[in-house]
């Protein structure tokens, strides 16, 4: 039986032995940079290039839309790393306030399908922040709701990360 399971440390820092997709939630705008990003630049800097040039090439009619998922650390199409990032555009833009919530939960119900699809079929594990609970503004006790759910349905392993209190300050 597949386990969720919530932990204090990083959720950017893969671990060395277990195939692993870190998930998190981005904007439909291309704006990187705040946030559950600032850790993956630093440690997977290929994630946030990739998901950049996606929107460069959006200007010569690639469409990114909202439940779409980009993986990352890909070659040639294959899907052979042990270790991926899953960019999941499921935030309506940014708001500079803090207030809103900017999260579309139907398309982050069909970027959670598509990051367990690939989990299961790839037999990773699954790692994240609290996605869209930070900065998007989002209901942390929906979103945990649907990922519990994604864990039924497909049988993968999930574990949740918070920063320690120190490093949040």
């Amino acid at each position: 039986m597949a386990q969720y399971k919530e932990v204090i440390g990083d959720a950017s820092i893969f671990p060395e032995d277990e195939p692993t997709i870190i998930m998190h939630i981005c904007n439909d705008i291309g704006a990187w940079g705040a946030g559950f990003t600032g850790a993956l630049t630093k440690n997977h800097p290929w994630s946030e290039k990739e998901y950049r040039d996606r929107f460069k090439h959006e200007l010569c009619g690639i469409d990114v839309n909202l439940g779409d998922v980009q993986f990352t650390n890909e070659w040639d199409g294959k899907f052979d790393s042990d270790y991926l990032v899953a960019n999941m555009i499921a935030q309506k833009g940014i708001d500079y306030t803090n207030k809103a919530d900017l999260i579309d939960y139907n398309a982050l119900q069909r970027c959670l399908n598509l990051v367990f699809i690939r989990a299961r079929e790839g037999e990773y594990q699954i790692q994240c922040p609290k996605i869209g609970s930070g900065l998007a503004g989002g209901d942390w006790k929906k979103i945990k709701r649907m990922i519990k759910f994604n864990i039924q349905v497909y049988e993968v392993d999930c574990v949740v990360y918070e920063f320690p209190q120190k490093e949040r300050q």
